[in-house]
């Protein structure tokens, strides 16, 4: 297994300066399909561990970003939501099974469609999401992307 798992704060500080200096490029276009190789930062994890924290990955990223490096915005607006989703999971434990709002709860949510599920919820948005994946180790699953 250690020949798949950089792990350390050392090894998350060197998969985002490997990332800046590579595949930050092609962030936009490809962080939607985390399948692909190199397609994300690889962060997740070490974010879900606190290796790294999205404050030190945006302090990092400053230069990049005041500099319009392709693929540095929506790189860090991922990792903000994905600071925000998980404060929010924080705050509010039982939101993967009921809504934010409590109000919201008792919504006369259509269910015509195969998405929808009783009680609100919706199918995950992000493919790494799905069983087997292996990439989404944070506590509510895969929330931006796979970072």
């Amino acid at each position: 297994m250690a020949a798949h798992i950089r792990a350390g704060e050392d090894e998350a500080h060197a998969r985002l300066e490997e990332f800046l200096t590579g595949d930050v490029a092609g962030y936009k276009a490809d962080r939607d399909h985390p399948w692909r190789p190199r397609a994300t930062s690889g962060l997740s994890d070490a974010l879900a561990v606190g290796e790294i924290s999205a404050r030190r990955i945006w302090s990092r990223c400053r230069g990049e970003f005041a500099q319009g490096i392709p693929g540095i915005e929506p790189f860090l607006s991922e990792v903000c939501w994905r600071e925000f989703a998980r404060e929010l999971m924080a705050e509010t434990p039982d939101m993967d099974r009921s809504c934010w709002r409590k109000e919201w709860n008792d919504f006369p949510w259509r269910a015509d469609n195969d998405d929808a599920e009783p009680g609100g919820g919706a199918a995950p948005a992000c493919p790494s999401s799905m069983p087997g994946c292996g990439n989404c180790m944070s506590r509510g699953g895969c929330t931006t992307a796979c970072g």
